[in-house]
């Protein structure tokens, strides 16, 4: 129902649906890639990775799977983009347990990814795509 209306409304407005669902779509080739983490940031501390977390990666796969590696340890997840909410979700194929986080940029040479935890504190990660 919602794409009905969305479309709908990218009809009225004379916009090419084509050209609409290929930037929403673009937004998600764009994660399309291996990432690692610059720095952290909680209550306005900046943390860089140490020595531990330097190989930290989060590696997104076209077909919606993902690797989230962090000391050492892989983790095999789901992932999907929820456009109107700007949010990315990651489910443990395993545990199932869900992560959203809010998708503050993505471009092709930066990504931010704000994050709130179960007892209410927030952080942010910015990462950088491995080259």
């Amino acid at each position: 129902m919602i794409k009905l209306i969305f479309l709908s409304f990218l009809w009225i407005s004379g916009q090419p649906i084509d050209e609409a669902l290929s930037v929403a779509q673009s937004r998600e080739a764009m994660l399309c890639k291996e990432w690692k983490v610059r720095f952290f940031e909680t209550a306005g501390v900046k943390e860089y990775p140490d020595a531990a977390e330097e190989n930290d990666r989060f590696i997104f796969y076209a077909n919606y799977t993902m690797q989230m590696i962090e000391a050492g340890e892989g983790q095999d997840c789901l992932w999907e983009y929820n456009r109107a909410k700007e949010q990315l979700i990651v489910t443990d194929r395993v545990s199932k347990e869900k992560r959203i986080m809010k998708v503050a940029v993505l471009t092709k040479d930066e990504l931010v990814l704000q994050m709130t935890d179960a007892d209410g504190s927030s952080s942010t990660v910015h990462l950088v795509p491995v080259k």
